[in-house]
């Protein structure tokens, strides 16, 4: 039951904070490199971090469950998990935002 729990909050804490890096993503744009790359990136990095959370983690609420200052029975919140399979939108819009910038107005450099 603990590590079930343990495993559930990471994961909806990774979930959270993968969509708030999708939502400002496009930013590293302006530092000249390519989101959906940085995106990958960023996700498999915080992905490896959240496997070596989980066995810290269970560890110490387990401790906490044996001293009796947590019940692992007793959940307080019901997740909903949102996930799409196509974070960057369908090919097509790529392709067509990739034309617009490739082929778009130029914009003056100062």
């Amino acid at each position: 039951m603990v590590s079930l729990a343990t495993i559930d909050d990471l994961w909806a804490e990774h979930l959270a904070a993968i969509t708030e890096l999708r939502e400002g993503i496009h930013w590293v744009e302006w530092g000249g490199h390519v989101p959906l790359h940085e995106y990958l990136k960023e996700v498999h990095r915080r992905f490896q971090d959240l496997q070596a959370r989980v066995p810290e983690e269970i560890s110490r609420r387990l401790a906490e469950a044996e001293t009796g200052r947590t019940d692992p029975t007793r959940r307080g919140a019901t997740w909903k998990y949102l996930t799409t399979d196509q974070p960057f939108g369908i090919l097509s819009e790529r392709f067509a935002r990739g034309l617009v910038r490739k082929f778009g107005p130029r914009r003056k450099r100062a």
